[in-house]
């Protein structure tokens, strides 16, 4: 995946409210059906917040001011995910020179959101299906 296109997937499954990688994660998987890589996750989470998008510590992300402003004026202006996906990778096109850094998150951590979130998507079929 192009890195503009992932940072703007990573910037969507992000909140107002501050989320941990796990949901993040799953967040993530739900708006693309696929689960981010951790290089991904690493580029994309330190290009939002060396840009000024979103606020992190100890892996719990939450939009800044510019972020949530970002995220308002996406929703406002498309009807579906892949307009508001496609809206701000648009804006993030457009930034002369953006800063680049990288979020560092450790094997250990990156395997242990994939497993959280795989037993809790595991758990909600088996409750709603019943199998």
């Amino acid at each position: 995946m192009q890195p503009t296109r992932a940072h703007a997937w990573i910037f969507l499954a992000v909140s107002d409210e501050p989320v941990a990688l796990t949901d993040l994660i799953g967040v993530a998987e739900a708006i693309n059906h696929a689960l981010p890589t951790r290089e991904e996750l690493q580029n994309s989470l330190g290009w939002l917040k060396a840009n000024g998008f979103i606020a992190a510590s100890e892996h719990i992300y939450q939009y800044t001011e510019k972020g949530a402003e970002l995220r308002s004026s996406a929703n406002a202006s498309q009807h579906s995910m892949a307009g508001t996906w496609e809206f701000v990778e648009n804006v993030f096109v457009e930034i002369d020179d953006p800063a680049q850094a990288t979020e560092e998150i450790s094997s250990q951590a990156y395997d242990e959101g994939v497993k959280a979130y795989e037993k809790w998507f595991q758990d909600t079929y088996k409750l709603l299906t019943g199998k």
